[in-house]
């Protein structure tokens, strides 16, 4: 049986993944995200704002054609797995 510490790990193990932007080289591209080791193409981009709070959400294909989503809400400065 795992204890509650192990299992936390476990769970937030997603989260901690690195996640970094990187910019696009022409105008009509949203750039990629590197998700680990992986290098991800951004699908699409949008920014939700409302009374004060704003969250970026990205939409990114894998290399195997899984689509995710990952969010930002500190301006793109840090991205994650979930919205919590």
């Amino acid at each position: 049986m795992k204890d509650y510490w192990s299992g936390l790990m476990e769970h937030g193990q997603k989260r901690l993944k690195k996640i970094t932007f990187i910019p696009p080289l022409k105008k009509d591209e949203f750039g990629w995200m590197r998700i680990g080791e992986e290098i991800c193409a951004i699908k699409s981009w949008h920014t939700w704002d409302d009374y004060g709070y704003e969250i970026e959400i990205v939409e990114v294909t894998h290399n195997n054609g899984e689509v995710e989503e990952i969010f930002s809400d500190d301006d793109g400065d840090t991205w994650r797995h979930d919205v919590n």
